[in-house]
């Protein structure tokens, strides 16, 4: 059975909050409160037309980027990660979200994996890239052994 691009995305994202979560532990409290404030948009979750009007009367939006970080840096006022699976490009109204953020300052990515998704995570909150890289291979190495 083939899995949908969204199921794809969806494995990914799951993955970078575990790694964001992971680091949470390992790093202790300073970066618990970073990895608290990143939050993801569920935009794409399959719903009935019902839900699907009750959360677009709530304020949901099509094209909002799917992981937020509204944590302010020297130059951005948050990070928004937009996490795409093979040649998937942002579609139109995504673009128009990204120009819009872009415009408030904020940091736009597309992310095609976990592990970009959190390099880029990781180096807007400002942690060595050396960190970066020994976290993600601890990180890694635990998730093989489970």
């Amino acid at each position: 059975m083939k899995k949908h691009k969204s199921q794809h995305e969806h494995y990914e994202q799951a993955k970078f909050f575990r790694m964001i979560n992971y680091l949470a532990k390992e790093d202790g409290i300073t970066r618990i409160d970073e990895a608290f404030l990143t939050f993801a948009i569920p935009n794409s979750a399959k719903r009935s037309v019902r839900m699907g009007a009750y959360m677009k009367a709530e304020g949901l939006k099509s094209g909002v980027p799917d992981i937020i970080v509204p944590i302010l840096s020297e130059r951005h006022i948050g990070l928004a990660i937009e996490m795409k699976y093979g040649k998937n490009k942002p579609e139109p109204n995504q673009e128009k979200w990204h120009k819009l953020l872009r415009q408030q300052k904020w940091r736009v990515v597309i992310c095609y994996s976990a592990e970009e998704a959190f390099h880029q995570w990781a180096e807007y909150l400002g942690l060595p890239k050396d960190s970066i890289e020994l976290i993600e291979r601890a990180f890694l190495f635990q998730e093989a052994i489970l």
